[in-house]
């Protein structure tokens, strides 16, 4: 598939099953990092993963553990519940945004994530990414996490 044919389909896979059009829009410029191209497809990729399960019939965690490419599974995090419990035990509630994503809560998070892929543009090492916001809250963190996962970094939004 080339890269035009899958910027197609993925852009395809989120909009064709919606029938709502979104209330406000998010633009992120991403950095690709060394291997741009490599990256490039890991975004595109796990994107596609996640956006074309629905809520209603999404996967459990260990499914999702099938399904993701090695690279994906090395990029994120898992804790037990009693390692979550002594984490949260330990840190202050108004500090629990700043703790690492762990998969299970990342894919929670994922799994109602409040926005919807409109389309990207790449330029070399520069990849700009445009989302509709479409529930409140829009799990935008999630998102960012998902372009952490793939090797990328994010450079701003708005």
């Amino acid at each position: 598939m080339t890269t035009s044919e899958h910027t197609d389909a993925l852009h395809r896979v989120d909009i064709k099953a919606r029938s709502i059009r979104p209330f406000d829009f998010r633009t992120y410029h991403i950095y690709l990092n060394q291997e741009a191209d490599t990256k490039y497809q890991h975004v595109l990729t796990l994107a596609e993963l996640i956006i074309k399960e629905d809520s209603a019939t999404w996967p459990v965690e260990e499914e999702w553990k099938r399904r993701m490419p090695d690279w994906a599974l090395k990029g994120t995090r898992s804790v037990t519940r009693e390692e979550a419990d002594n984490l949260l035990a330990a840190i202050p509630r108004e500090q629990w945004g700043q703790l690492p994503w762990d998969f299970g809560s990342w894919l929670d998070a994922l799994k109602v994530r409040g926005w919807i892929w409109l389309n990207h543009h790449r330029d070399g090492a520069k990849l700009t990414i445009f989302l509709g916001i479409i529930e409140s809250p829009a799990h935008l963190e999630a998102f960012e996490e998902l372009v952490r996962v793939a090797g990328a970094t994010v450079n701003s939004s708005g």
